[in-house]
């Protein structure tokens, strides 16, 4: 069984669906350049791609009931500050 690392970018703010496996792990949520990257490791027998939502919350802004916070984000130097987090599966 082989793991591999992917990485899936966010160039917004926001909902994100992205077609993140199911089973993959979290692994970072960092700024690379302008957008928000996030990266997964993802083992080969489960590389079946569903869509799972993610969303960019400023700071103050609201987070709907039922998100895992994943981590926080400061794009352009600081000037803004992302935090982002999942929505779990319904």
């Amino acid at each position: 069984m082989t793991t591999r690392i992917f990485k899936y970018t966010l160039e917004r703010f926001g909902a994100h669906s992205l077609p993140v496996p199911r089973e993959a792990t979290f692994l970072s949520v960092q700024s690379q350049g302008t957008a928000i990257v996030l990266w997964f490791a993802v083992n080969d027998e489960d590389m079946a791609a569903t869509g799972r939502t993610f969303l960019g919350v400023v700071t103050g802004g609201e987070v709907p009931d039922g998100c895992e916070y994943l981590g926080t984000v400061q794009l352009q130097g600081g000037v803004f500050v992302v935090h982002l987090v999942r929505e779990f599966d319904h």
